[in-house]
């Protein structure tokens, strides 16, 4: 599920704050830091590990007699990764079968339609996109999908509402003037590849939780709060238990002597798919029509006596066996932790498929007639220390007499938006968002739908998000291959973590990855031939 926009004016206002600053320091960006730790383990051979120790499968798998033909690549999973990574290979000539647990493509980009209006779209998942995200907006254009460009919206982006009143733009720069020279001194310690390998130099960072962290640098009172509301939202996870790392490598100050630059720009997390999100993923599963096999679990992965490896399937009361010569697992590590993985592994990449964190990302979306924050001058994007956090109008652009906002939780929220009943979480969110913008209650439809990921079976979670000490353990670890296995997906990408981007990325480069070896194969065997 691609996050949500919550950091991008603090990101603004910390590089306004830091080119105030005397002799403001140059320092990488969270895209440069990330684009140089793809995989700092990469030179680890897959096989030089004992078999990792993952839990058994107690379902029978009930082995045919004989092995069918492998097939040249196997992908598990539906999702954008998973159909984007087929995608690539098919317009190379190489056909390869999906297996999906669900009943539906598309993963964690599922759009709702009319729920809330007629024509309104509501994206339970992914929802914004990036001017970066360029393997996205590649793919929209492929297929002829129209976005939404926000920009164009030309009310106030932002609403800060704290300590009972409304603040803006100044009062956040004012507040984190007085930290940024120490938090820029941090952020120049960080090393150019941030992975286990380099973990000397960061690990006394990564060994603080974020909570932890700006309590030692002094913040406090509101700021502490929104800060502690950002980034409880924007990872899914409570910042008291995320690494301090996800915080620093969020900031990018201007450079000297770039006048026109500015961090992320204008371009950051502007664009939403018309109709939803799930219309893409809609149109790659058209584009695969007879490659994509729903409701097969994967339950095992062997390897084959004679070559390649053997995939389990359960697809209802049936078992199914499937040989391949490679393989694309493009489901997140939170499933794979159910599979009986039974090839050698490092034990590095063991330990991150076990414990890489994971948010508990949810939406609670309540409909409303017309959209009250429209008439106080603002878009509706909305951060507070109320009861609801933050939320956004996830109906923006697209009707005038009928609307939606979105809470987003993390963390004890979204537990809490879990365990609740719809009416008593409406009933404490309404008043919060009408002191923030008065008429909000009258204009409440009492329509409600609340979707939480971790209660869903095929990602158990939100998205990836590292805890604290694991930037120090994990990193570098997510994208080392398996013997024929690679891996896809959001928490794979390390430049586009969390976001739909990353799993189209990470699809993209798994196919391309299938493509080389298979060239490599092709000419070996033309030698022998020579």
């Amino acid at each position: 599920m691609a996050r949500q926009p919550l950091t991008w004016l603090l990101q603004k206002i910390f590089a306004e704050a830091a080119s105030a600053a005397p002799d403001p320091p140059h320092s990488p960006s969270r895209r440069k830091f990330l684009q140089r730790t793809l995989s700092a383990a990469g030179s680890v051979l897959a096989g030089s590990a004992l078999l990792p120790a993952f839990p058994d499968i107690h379902d029978p798998i009930h082995h045919p007699s004989h092995h069918p033909a492998p097939e040249t690549c196997i992908i598990v999973g539906a999702g954008m990764a998973g159909l984007n990574a087929a995608w690539q290979l098919k317009k190379r000539g190489v056909t390869a079968t999906i297996y999906d647990a669900a009943g539906r493509a598309g993963g964690r980009m599922y759009s709702w339609q009319n729920i809330f209006g007629a024509g309104i779209s509501t994206d339970i998942g992914g929802e914004f996109v990036d001017a970066a995200h360029t393997d996205i907006l590649r793919l929209a254009d492929e297929f002829g999908l129209e976005l939404y460009d926000l920009r164009k919206d030309t009310l106030a982006p932002k609403t800060f509402w704290f300590e009972g009143r409304m603040l803006g733009e100044e009062d956040l720069r004012k507040a984190i003037q007085p930290y940024v020279q120490r938090l820029m001194e941090d952020i120049r310690s960080l090393p150019a590849i941030i992975a286990h390998t380099t973990a000397g130099q960061f690990r006394h960072l990564d060994r603080q939780s974020i909570t932890e962290y700006m309590g030692s640098i002094g913040i406090g009172g509101w700021l502490f709060r929104f800060l502690d509301t950002v980034l409880t939202r924007e990872y899914g996870m409570e910042a008291s238990a995320q690494s301090a790392i996800n915080f620093l490598i969020m900031f990018d100050p201007p450079r000297p002597k770039e006048a026109d630059y500015e961090l992320f720009g204008q371009d950051h997390e502007i664009f939403k798919i018309k109709g939803g999100s799930q219309r893409l993923t809609d149109k790659l599963y058209d584009a695969l029509q007879g490659q994509v096999l729903l409701n097969h679990r994967l339950l095992a992965i062997r390897p084959n006596p004679e070559k390649g490896v053997d995939l389990h399937f359960k697809r209802e009361g049936t078992y199914l066996t499937v040989r391949a010569d490679q393989v694309i697992l493009a489901i997140p590590f939170s499933i794979l932790r159910s599979v009986a993985f039974e090839l050698p592994m490092p034990p590095g990449k063991e330990d991150c498929i076990r414990e890489m964190g994971y948010g508990n990302s949810c939406k609670f979306i309540m409909g409303m007639e017309g959209h009250p924050w429209r008439k106080a001058g603002r878009q509706g994007y909305c951060f507070t220390d109320l009861s609801f956090g933050c939320g956004w109008d996830s109906s923006q652009m697209q009707s005038e007499e009928f609307g939606s906002f979105t809470v987003f939780g993390g963390g004890r929220l979204a537990d809490e938006i879990k365990a609740g009943r719809q009416a008593s979480l409406a009933g404490k969110f309404i008043p919060s968002l009408d002191a923030i913008y008065p008429g909000a209650a009258k204009a409440f439809t009492n329509n409600i739908v609340k979707f939480c990921w971790a209660d869903n079976p095929y990602s158990k979670a939100g998205y990836s998000s590292f805890k604290k000490g694991q930037w120090s353990t994990l990193a570098g670890w997510e994208a080392v291959p398996v013997g024929p296995v690679r891996f896809a997906g959001e928490h794979v990408s390390r430049e586009f973590q969390g976001y739909m981007n990353g799993a189209a990325q990470t699809g993209r480069l798994a196919a391309e990855a299938v493509l080389a070896s298979l060239l490599a194969t092709k000419h070996q065997q033309a030698k022998r031939i020579v």
